[in-house]
């Protein structure tokens, strides 16, 4: 990938959680995480979807475009802030950094093929960095829709989260932002 799209997509996400209601410490112990972990330069997969250099970063910020444009439509009817958007969007797929690199010919390979717990992981290394309201928590963990009970403990049930009300609703949308992120590419 072209070495201004990934300083503008690195640009574009800074600012982004410049505007989240984390307090100073977060947003800065979250760039630097960022950097720290290569989320800028990592591929998003290795067969499918944003599997080049700078995957991830850009399925995130597509995802966080598609998330804001329902959140939008629906805001009369959701109980979300753009910060909780925003976290959700950018964050849902922080656990990839542990997943996936480069190789030698640029060609995206896994590095942990441990992939049970996919929103979890997000969220429990989010919680070491972050402070997350339970709408977020729930939204990252189940982004993966009905595929969740295969990734995470068979416990979580999609079908039953998304029947919540406004989380359920969040839920929801983030699940389809991601997949039309995840389809479109």
């Amino acid at each position: 990938m072209d070495k201004r799209k990934l300083r503008f997509q690195q640009t574009k996400i800074e600012k982004l959680i410049n505007i989240t209601d984390l307090d100073s410490d977060e947003k800065n112990n979250l760039k630097d995480y960022l950097i720290k972990t290569k989320f800028y330069t990592k591929p998003g997969a290795t067969k499918y979807h944003h599997n080049y250099e700078g995957g991830l970063a850009e399925h995130s910020l597509e995802v966080y475009e598609n998330l804001k444009k329902m959140w939008k439509a629906y805001n009369r009817n959701l109980d979300v802030t753009l910060s909780s958007v925003i976290i959700v969007g950018l964050l849902h797929d922080i656990c990839k950094v542990d997943n996936y690199e480069l190789d030698y010919e640029g060609k995206p390979i896994f590095v942990n093929k441990e992939l049970k717990g996919h929103g979890g992981r997000s969220v429990n290394m989010l919680k070491g960095i972050i402070s997350l309201s339970e709408d977020e928590e729930q939204a990252i963990l189940y982004h993966m829709g009905q595929w969740t009970s295969n990734y995470e403990d068979s416990k979580y049930d999609f079908s039953k989260a998304i029947r919540e009300g406004d989380k359920g609703l969040f839920i929801y949308l983030t699940h389809v932002a991601d997949m039309i992120s995840a389809i479109g590419n």
